[in-house]
């Protein structure tokens, strides 16, 4: 598993996408050993649960550019710990309009779905509104 995680971080380091995306896990090991081998790219830890301000202080956080939390456990406080921190705050399992609107009006950095062409759309309806 580890030396999967070092040749993904060597294939991205190489890659176009070099300077423009990000390693992202549930796996803190994974990262870390991702990290290890190229700590220029960006690492985003994946959260089923938010994080609390004294949780994102924790040395074993400190190499994340950014964490992600599902979107059905996304609080305004865990926004406003994480940018306080210096680091983005990303969502994932948008799916509806619902919770959407909830994360934007949060303050997330960015949104992730597993229906990329309908979130497009609402998010360019929101706009016209």
């Amino acid at each position: 598993r580890l030396a999967l995680a070092r040749r993904a971080a060597d294939l991205l380091r190489a890659s176009p996408a070099a300077g423009k995306a990000a390693l992202l896990s549930f796996d803190e090991s994974l990262l870390a050993a991702a990290h290890a081998r190229a700590p220029e790219i960006p690492c985003v830890l994946n959260l089923m649960a938010c994080l609390d301000a004294r949780a994102l202080r924790r040395k074993r956080y400190a190499f994340y550019g950014a964490f992600c939390v599902y979107v059905g456990s996304l609080t305004r406080e865990f926004v406003r710990a994480v940018h306080a921190s210096g680091r983005a705050a990303l969502v994932y399992g948008c799916e509806r309009p619902g919770p959407a609107d909830f994360a934007l009006s949060a303050g997330v950095d960015g949104i992730m779905s597993d229906r990329p062409a309908w979130l497009r759309a609402h998010l360019q309806s929101r706009r016209t509104d």
